[in-house]
Order: C-alpha cells, then sequence, then structure tokens
C-alpha cells in the first residue's frame, strides 16, 4: 500500500498536466479477414484508429496525410490493417532496393510498461520483428511469425498483418495490453503515432491501451527446426561435411519459452569484419545468433553496466574461420506476474588450433547462466545474475544484483557484482544515471572494479580500474533545420590499476539529424593520461556526416584522430588516425550496391610514416538483389592491405562470399553460401579457405 501510494506521488509529481493516453477496444470476430492487401467488408466491425500525431518533423501536429489503423481478433490471431492515403502515389518510396515507407504495430502484451514486441510491414512488402526493452531505450532482435500482404492503388497503399497469438507470450488472464500504430513516410521524413510521445524519444510507457482483449487460453504449442547442411571445406583438400541439427521450441504456457539446440550451424550468419586493434583489450562483437539474441532482456542485456554475460563466448570464433563447436544448448525464459526467470546453459566441444604459431587447446567447456528479475514501481525492476564456465583449464563464476529505476524523463541504474576465478574473489561496482529532457539532457556514469574482478570465461570486462564520468549539455529539437540535436560537455577521470596514477580529460560532442534526413556528428577533446608508467597529454576529435537517405545515391563519412597514445600493437607511443567512408547507390527497383573503405594510419614518434608499413586498408564491396520480400542474393567481399607487426611483413587478405536466401515459408529458410579467402600467412599468397554451404531450416508445428 505505501509503496503504490509512493510510486503515485512520483508520478502525478513527473507526468504531464492534462496528458492522457488513448484506449482502443478489442473486436472479436467470427469470420477472420482474408490478408490480402484488400480491406473486404469484415474489416467495417473492427475498432478503429484514425487520429495520427507527428513526432517529427512538426512535432505535437496532426498527420499530414490520412491514415487509418483498423483492429480485429479471433481465438488464434490478431488481425491489423492499415490504410495509408497520400496526395501524390508517385512519391510513395516502396521498392525493394531501398528504406521504403512503412506501418508498424507495437505490442506490450503484459502491460508492463518497459517491453513491447513490434511488427513492421513496408510499402514494398519487406517485413520485420524486433522487440523494445528497458522502456524503449534498447532494441532487441526477435523473429516472430506473421503474415502479411500490401497493395498500391492511386490513392496510396494498404497493409493487412495477421499476428498469431502462439507467436506471443502473454499473460492469459490480463485482457489489458499497450498498442500502439505508427506510420513512416519517407518523402515527407514524417513519423506519426497514434499516442503521444515527448520529443526526447518512443516510450514503452507512453503507448496506448488495448481494452477487452482474450487471447485463447494455453494450449501444446511445440516448434521444431530440422536442419540439414552440406558442407564443402577446401583447405588444401576438399572436405565433404554433411551435418545435422535440431532446434526445439516448446511453449509450456503463453508466459514461458524453453529452447533447445543440437550442433546448430550459423552458416547465414555474416563474417566479422576484419579490424585493426591498437588497445590492449579484445574487441566486442555483435550477437547475431538466433539462439542467443531471442528475449535478451531477461539476462539483462541492454542495459547492465557490467556485462557478466557476453553470449559470443559460447561458440567463439578461433583463427583459420573456425569456431567452437556447440554441442547442445538449452534456454528457459517465462513470466509470471511481476516476475521474469532465465536459464541457459551449453556445451562446447574440445578444439586445437595455433594461434602466433603455437598450438593451442579450447577445452570442452560447460555455461551456465540463471537470472531472476521482478517489476517494481510500474516499469522499473530489481534483478539478479548468475553466469559461470566450466572446463578441466579454469572454472570462473560471477554474481550480480542491479536494479533499474525508471521515472521519465529521469533513469538510474546500479549494479553491483562478486566474481571468482580459481582462487581469486573480485567485486565490481557501477551506476547510471540518466536524465534527457526536451531541452536537457545529462549522464553520470561511474564504476569500480578491483584488480580481481574477472568474469572473461562468461562475459566482457575489459577494464580494471576506478572511474567516474559527467555528461551535460542543451538539447535541440524542431529548431529550424534541426529536428534533434544536442550539445554535451563531458568531465570525468579514470584510474587503471596497472597505471600509478588518475587519468582525466575534458571533451566537448555535438550532433545534429537534419529534416532534409541527412546527420552530422563532430567532438573534440584534451586528456591528460597514464599510460604504460608515462604521463602525457593527448587530444582527439572526431568528425562523422551522413547524407539524405531516401536518395538514389548515399554517402556516409568518418574521421577519428589521436594527437598521442600508446599503440599495444606496435608496442609504442605515437599519433593515429582512422577513417571510414562508405558509398551506396539505388539502381532500379531491385539492385543496390555499395562500397566501404576504412583507412587506418598508425604514424611512429614525430608524426614518421611509411606508408607500406604504417597504413592498413580495408575495402569492402558489397551486392544485394532482392528478387522478392522473401528472396534476396547478396554478394560481399574484403580486401585487407597492411603490415603484420608480428610477422615484420606485408599482410594482404582477400574474402568473397555469396549467400542466397530464400524464405518459402515463416521461419522456413534454403540457404546457398559460398565463400573463400585468401592471404599470406604463410609468406606467399595463397588459398586460406573454400566453402561452400547448401543449408535448409524447416518450421513444423505441433
Amino acid at each position: 500500500m505505501l509503496r503504490n501510494i509512493l510510486y503515485l506521488c512520483i508520478v502525478i509529481t513527473l507526468a504531464p498536466a492534462g496528458d492522457s493516453l488513448p484506449e482502443i477496444e478489442a473486436k472479436l470476430t467470427s469470420r477472420p479477414p482474408k490478408i490480402d492487401g484488400v480491406l473486404e467488408d469484415v474489416w467495417d466491425d473492427a475498432a478503429m484508429v484514425t487520429r495520427f500525431i507527428q513526432r517529427q518533423p512538426e512535432y505535437g501536429a496532426l498527420a499530414s496525410e490520412s491514415t487509418v489503423a483498423r483492429l480485429l481478433y479471433d481465438e488464434k490471431s490478431l488481425y491489423i490493417a492499415f490504410r495509408c492515403a497520400v496526395r501524390d502515389a508517385n512519391k510513395v518510396h516502396a521498392s525493394l532496393s531501398e528504406t521504403a515507407d512503412a506501418v508498424q504495430v507495437f505490442l506490450d502484451t503484459f502491460d508492463d510498461d518497459a517491453t513491447c514486441y513490434a511488427f513492421s510491414v513496408r510499402a514494398s512488402g519487406t517485413e520485420m520483428t524486433y522487440r523494445l526493452t528497458d522502456d524503449g531505450r534498447w532494441t532487441e532482435t526477435w523473429s516472430g511469425v506473421f503474415q502479411s500482404a500490401v497493395k498500391r492503388d492511386s490513392w496510396g497503399w494498404t497493409a493487412e498483418m495477421a499476428i498469431p497469438f502462439k507467436t506471443l507470450r502473454y499473460d492469459a488472464g490480463n485482457d489489458r495490453w499497450g498498442i500502439d500504430f505508427s506510420r513512416s513516410t519517407i518523402a515527407t521524413n514524417e513519423r506519426t503515432f497514434w499516442s503521444s510521445y515527448q520529443e526526447t524519444g518512443f516510450r514503452v510507457s507512453r503507448m496506448g491501451a488495448l481494452l477487452r482483449i482474450r487471447p485463447p487460453a494455453p494450449a501444446l504449442h511445440v516448434e521444431a527446426y530440422p536442419v540439414a547442411l552440406m558442407r564443402l571445406e577446401q583447405e588444401g583438400l576438399v572436405r565433404p561435411k554433411p551435418w545435422v541439427g535440431l532446434d526445439l521450441s516448446w511453449m509450456p504456457a503463453p508466459t514461458a519459452s524453453l529452447q533447445v539446440t543440437t550442433f546448430p550451424d550459423y552458416a547465414e550468419i555474416e563474417a566479422d569484419p576484419y579490424r585493426v586493434n591498437m588497445t590492449r583489450y579484445e574487441l566486442s562483437l555483435t550477437e547475431q545468433r538466433p539462439f542467443f539474441v531471442e528475449a535478451q532482456e531477461t539476462f539483462g542485456t541492454g542495459f547492465q553496466p557490467l556485462q557478466l554475460f557476453y553470449s559470443r563466448r559460447i561458440g567463439k570464433p578461433l583463427p583459420g574461420n573456425r569456431v567452437v563447436p556447440i554441442w547442445v544448448g538449452t534456454k528457459f525464459t517465462g513470466r509470471f506476474g511481476p516476475w521474469s526467470v532465465g536459464g541457459l546453459g551449453a556445451l562446447t566441444g574440445r578444439s586445437a588450433y595455433k594461434y602466433a604459431g603455437e598450438e593451442r587447446i579450447e577445452p570442452m567447456s560447460y555455461y551456465s547462466v540463471f537470472a531472476l528479475r521482478r517489476e517494481l514501481l510500474a516499469n522499473s525492476e530489481a534483478g539478479l545474475l548468475y553466469v559461470g564456465k566450466d572446463n578441466s583449464f579454469f572454472h570462473n563464476h560471477a554474481l550480480g544484483l542491479d536494479g533499474v529505476l525508471r521515472l521519465d524523463p529521469f533513469c538510474a541504474k546500479l549494479f553491483g557484482a562478486s566474481s571468482r576465478r580459481g582462487d581469486s574473489l573480485g567485486l565490481g561496482l557501477a551506476t547510471n544515471f540518466e536524465w534527457r529532457s526536451r531541452k536537457f539532457t545529462s549522464y553520470l556514469s561511474a564504476k569500480l572494479l578491483d584488480s580481481l574482478f574477472d568474469v572473461n570465461g562468461t562475459g566482457y570486462i575489459a577494464w580494471r580500474g576506478r572511474s567516474v564520468y559527467l555528461s551535460a549539455g542543451p538539447a535541440f529539437y524542431n529548431s529550424g533545420p534541426i529536428q534533434q540535436g544536442n550539445l554535451l560537455f563531458s568531465i570525468g577521470g579514470e584510474q587503471s590499476w596497472d597505471e600509478p596514477g588518475l587519468s582525466r580529460g575534458l571533451r566537448l560532442d555535438g550532433s545534429a539529424s537534419f529534416r532534409n534526413r541527412s546527420y552530422v556528428s563532430a567532438g573534440a577533446g584534451a586528456d591528460r593520461k597514464w599510460e604504460m608508467d608515462s604521463l602525457y597529454w593527448t587530444t582527439s576529435a572526431s568528425l562523422h556526416a551522413c547524407t539524405d537517405y531516401s536518395k538514389p545515391l548515399q554517402l556516409y563519412a568518418g574521421m577519428d584522430w589521436q594527437s598521442w597514445t600508446y599503440n599495444y600493437r606496435r608496442a609504442g607511443f605515437a599519433p593515429n588516425a582512422s577513417a571510414e567512408g562508405t558509398l551506396w547507390a539505388r539502381v532500379g527497383d531491385h539492385l543496390g550496391l555499395g562500397m566501404t573503405a576504412r583507412p587506418v594510419v598508425e604514424f611512429r614518434p614525430g608524426y614518421e610514416l611509411k606508408p607500406t608499413e604504417d597504413i592498413t586498408i580495408v575495402l569492402e564491396p558489397e551486392a544485394n538483389v532482392t528478387f522478392t520480400p522473401k528472396m534476396k542474393l547478396t554478394l560481399r567481399g574484403e580486401m585487407v592491405c597492411g603490415y603484420d607487426p608480428d610477422g615484420h611483413q606485408p599482410y594482404r587478405s582477400y574474402r568473397a562470399g555469396v549467400m542466397y536466401a530464400w524464405t518459402f515459408r515463416p521461419r522456413s529458410t534454403m540457404y546457398l553460401a559460398f565463400d573463400q579467402s585468401a592471404d599470406n600467412s604463410t609468406g606467399t599468397l595463397s588459398l586460406a579457405s573454400r566453402t561452400v554451404v547448401a543449408k535448409l531450416r524447416y518450421l513444423l508445428v505441433f
């Protein structure tokens, strides 16, 4: 009772006066609509939304084009229809080679004001599903099954969706969901919503309400994904490798999911790009594998200040385009009232590999993860996370406690953890505070990680020491040509336990997205740093810009520069600079062509430069042919020209890949992939590997 009174007082204090959220009542139908892009008479009885509000470019104004959204449901699915009128049909962006006009529906099926599903359909017919967590601050990859159809007319275009309840997790006893509808129009750079949001961004807690929705009671729902794969590898000899795997998913209740994977092969996942790493820390890689990305918020991914669980440790990449095999993995996630629970276990096989000319062993390992979270004060939460890795070489375990307080525009995150590796026990504390209003933005972060804090068997903690950073400055929304911008002044300091003194610095950063869909950001800073037992001053600068993405030709360019720092790759103090440029061209309705260049310059002391040894150039050409919304051919390449400081010789590598993907049924896809790489690691340029893969993934539902 006291908790509810306290929360009500806080909400009354912070909520805008007179700002109520819209509501819509679900309408049950006995005759499901046909999903073909044509609105038949069954939609006449649907619940209807007609008032859409701009979040950009004219915040708070009514939509410039008419949009009507309708909603029905039956015992199997939720049905959504959009009718998008336009004044000039020639300005509808709807080709398969571009970012097209789109409609979205957002569903907060637990009405927790923190997480939601998102379903998007473009005017080109392509589909997208994802999840928003941390009250909309974090986007999570998620693959959901739904059906859609699009039809264009002289007055505009229509989109229909059928979202099966079995693809969602929800509380069957709750007849109130959060919901919102949205439309994106590229020609006018307009984004409209049914509910109204602050200029600072989308928030799940500000969505409207779907009332009297009564989805079906729990039923047996098992999904099986048998995977058949034939891999031909050539590393001197051609070796055929047939491979069979199986993924199982069982929903014992609408609120819970159990997944099992055996011998997975992620042949359809893009290879990690080449990066020049001049720091003492390993690079953090993006997770792309479906088994690990779904329901990440249960394990705190995306908003915890300390990353105790880094899923790329499981089945990690090895030298020579190899990975540690995953024999079996299991994952359970569920919501039970205000509680969320998650568990993950994985067993990986033994692997032998060479690194820097030495024979090394990655032993058979078992990974275990357990998470327990509880919703507090509407959309805040507290949680516990345990992670562990065990093998014959070492044991690494960690336990963390965290709390997240969300009272928009304020958000606070606190985290404490204890780690154990062998006989060493370490402690870590971290906190983040954010205040983000339409006129002012501020961030405060602090960490204290003792020298024995080590979770790198399961997580990603690259740096250990103490640090405090504060950033604050004005924010700009709908100001002249600026759609959204900010200016941040930052001050802070840190001390690594490897260094005797405190590093501290100042920085000024500014960014702006414009009404013409272009973007620019720039920053400069000065630091007094301790590194390698040396005290020195360094300055840094950065500049990044992107042109209008709606045009047939788009350019991105970026640059970063440091006047002085320690280069761990070259073992010495020197300046360095890096740049990146991407040119992307749209050719017709189906073809996209791109080229990315990433030069890196590693100066020597005194700005001395030997171009053949100190400049690394990475070129990445790409071509996409999208035949239909379900069928795509991708061609990618990578050429690296640089210098190997360990081998004391020029480094050259080339990689080319082709992948054809056809989704012939929901979550059922056929892949054909070819990948070839060559390098001069043996002294002469020679074939490093050649792989041909045919993979079939088929969904069976019981």
